[in-house]
């Protein structure tokens, strides 16, 4: 009993001193987050996860609900984009691949410049309060 209560202790502390490495065993960093991640809820997670469909489903809901909380910077046509990978997920995390949250990134940076050019034009000019 007293074994499992250090098990979550033993993931964070091993999730910390490997994010600190750029390799291992010829893994990106992260890689190895995502693996030892999958293996702690496969094996240590007292309601264990099967990663299908389903799970990619509500994995992909969470991510894109986090990614723009308040539907401040993707369009309509963004999120249409990033939704074929709604049920992919769970094939990107067995494979290991990256290319929903490279695009995520990608779109999310895009329109954050777009923001940023806005506020920079409309911040040029002084505003009149009379």
């Amino acid at each position: 009993m007293k074994l499992r209560s250090f098990v979550p202790g033993g993931l964070v502390l091993a999730l910390f001193l490997l994010s600190s490495y750029t390799l291992h065993n010829g893994e990106r960093k992260s890689e190895t987050i995502l693996r030892l991640m999958m293996q702690g809820m496969q094996y240590y997670h007292y309601q264990p996860q099967s990663v299908d469909d389903n799970f990619a489903s509500k994995v992909f809901e969470q991510y894109l609900q986090k990614l723009d909380y308040n539907k401040r910077f993707l369009t309509a046509q963004d999120v249409a984009t990033l939704r074929r990978y709604e049920y992919l997920v769970d094939e990107e995390i067995n494979d290991r691949t990256y290319e929903l949250f490279d695009l995520s990134i990608q779109l999310y940076d895009k329109r954050l410049a777009e923001a940023e050019s806005y506020y920079k034009e409309i911040l040029a000019e002084p505003f009149d309060f009379s």
